[in-house]
């Protein structure tokens, strides 16, 4: 399976850079607006980790992009501290 990651959003108006944001922060979307509403405050993501495009999208990132948001990893949930997943046998 895959998964949607990050989405890559450009809050010109306000910031003027591209971030990364993850879909699950995300509350609704209106793609004939253009508008994404996150539960994120506007001052979290102006101080948001810089990503360009040019660059390595590298766990290193990833980990500075969640811990600056104090939001776990993807690769984190389900997991304990050591890293071994807690799903129940037979769960997806």
């Amino acid at each position: 399976t895959w998964e949607i990651r990050y989405l890559v959003v450009d809050p010109a108006p306000w910031f003027g850079m591209n971030l990364l944001i993850a879909p699950r922060w995300t509350r609704r979307t209106n793609g004939q607006k253009g508008v994404l509403d996150v539960d994120l405050s506007r001052q979290s993501v102006a101080e948001s980790p810089v990503w360009r495009p040019s660059g390595v999208l590298d766990r290193e990132y990833e980990t500075l992009l969640h811990a600056h948001y104090d939001l776990p990893g993807y690769w984190a949930v389900g997991r304990d501290a050591s890293g071994v997943s807690r799903r129940p046998l037979g769960a997806a």
